[in-house]
């Protein structure tokens, strides 16, 4: 199988990395890719940010998380390709 690379842009530099920011829920509407939900997906995030424990970092946040292939890919097993 042929090893595919993410096209997602690095925003930390070997030589420079930017301030760690906290983000827990009582700043969870601060994330900045946030504006990307809907206000009831934002609300239960925040329900269930009340039961179990949330908490994450920029690092996490900018360069973990994969927000090009769609989520039903990544839940449900589809097979989907990157366009």
């Amino acid at each position: 199988m042929a090893q595919t690379t993410n096209p997602q842009e690095s925003l930390w530099g070997v030589d420079s990395s930017p301030a760690i920011k906290s983000y827990t829920l009582s700043n969870l509407r601060k994330i900045p890719q946030i504006e990307k939900f809907s206000e009831e997906q934002i609300f239960e995030m925040e329900v269930v940010a009340q039961v179990l424990p949330f908490k994450a970092n920029n690092y996490v946040i900018e360069q973990l998380i994969d927000r090009i292939k769609p989520t039903s890919c990544r839940t449900n097993g589809a097979k989907c390709t990157n366009s």
